[in-house]
């Protein structure tokens, strides 16, 4: 059996600024230009996912309230959306967490006890597709009327 590789084993060191930690043996696992790249792509990366967080998240009034969601995301796009993406798993979560805001905020009776995720994602399905031109606070307003009234 051929021997065993020799390998460094980290030392561990104390630093002031750091605190403890563990220094690896040998020459840096990066070059500072390539740490410089690396960065400057998570920093475009952060950039972008800021830019697209600042579109789903803008304010929109209702009623001299703002709500923070998908901007001027219509029913029709919703309706176009392809289920199980990404995108449309955002947009389920926004709806749903926004009914259940709405739920746990409303001085009357629990208008969500007994309702299930899929029936209300379903609902708003139906009434997208028949309001295309509709945004998707809209739609969940309404479905937030419908479930208040009861029915």
């Amino acid at each position: 059996m051929p021997p065993l590789p020799q390998m460094a084993v980290p030392q561990p060191v104390f630093t002031p600024q750091l605190g403890l930690g563990w220094k690896r043996p040998g020459p840096p696992i990066i070059s500072a230009h390539d740490l410089q790249r690396v960065i400057t792509v998570r920093a475009i990366r952060v950039v972008a996912v800021l830019a697209l967080t600042g579109a789903m998240s803008t304010a929109q009034a209702q009623e001299g309230k703002f709500i923070v969601g998908p901007r001027d995301f219509s029913c029709g796009m919703w309706t176009n959306t392809p289920k199980n993406t990404a995108q449309h798993d955002v947009l389920e979560s926004w709806m749903l967490g926004y009914l259940s805001g709405i739920n746990a905020e409303s001085a009357g009776g629990d208008f969500l006890r007994g309702r299930e995720p899929g029936g209300l994602v379903a609902w708003i399905d139906d009434y997208c597709r028949r309001n295309p031109l509709h945004i998707i606070t809209q739609s969940t307003n309404e479905l937030i009327k419908e479930l208040r009234s009861g029915r």
